[in-house]
């Protein structure tokens, strides 16, 4: 793809009013936003890995108490809801 003669005029007159300090201030500015979304990211997938682990446990150990109540004639319905830690960020 070929760059036509006024695109490159329009780059220019941005880059004439800007200085290198100013080109600094945006590599820290776009440093610290990488940080911060890098955080973030982590945090999600910490948080969807204990999610993932709590869902397995809890449906294997749902399964085997389904079976021990329904040959007792009682229902299971997961009143330990309260009891799931916080994890983080939401």
């Amino acid at each position: 793809m070929a760059v036509t003669d006024k695109q490159l005029d329009v780059l220019a007159v941005l880059l004439d009013h800007r200085e290198l300090s100013d080109t600094e201030d945006d590599r820290g500015y776009h440093h610290a936003m990488y940080a911060d979304e890098l955080n973030a990211l982590m945090t999600a997938q910490i948080q969807a890995i204990q999610m993932e682990e709590l869902v397995g446990s809890r449906a294997g150990s749902s399964y085997q108490d389904d079976d021990a109540t329904s040959s007792a004639g009682l229902s299971h319905h997961g009143d330990d809801e309260g009891n799931v830690p916080f994890t983080g960020l939401l």
